[in-house]
């Protein structure tokens, strides 16, 4: 939820950015900058980054103490 808020914030800030250099450019001189050039982040966060699927019997043997 954190990784959301920072991407949204910084989406809003790319735009602000965008929007100035567009104000401040020479027509002549290149295309109109788009919020894209400006956001640092990637296009799709990769959820799954780090993602291990186990079955339950191993996070059993992991998370339950074994009496003995």
């Amino acid at each position: 939820m954190a990784e959301g808020r920072v991407c949204d914030e910084w989406r809003r800030t790319a735009s602000t950015m965008a929007q100035q250099a567009n104000l401040h450019r020479d027509p002549k001189k290149g295309r109109p900058k788009r919020p894209s050039d400006f956001f640092r982040f990637p296009r799709r966060w990769k959820r799954d980054r780090g993602r291990i699927e186990v079955g339950v019997n191993v996070l059993r043997d992991v998370f339950v103490p074994r009496k003995g």
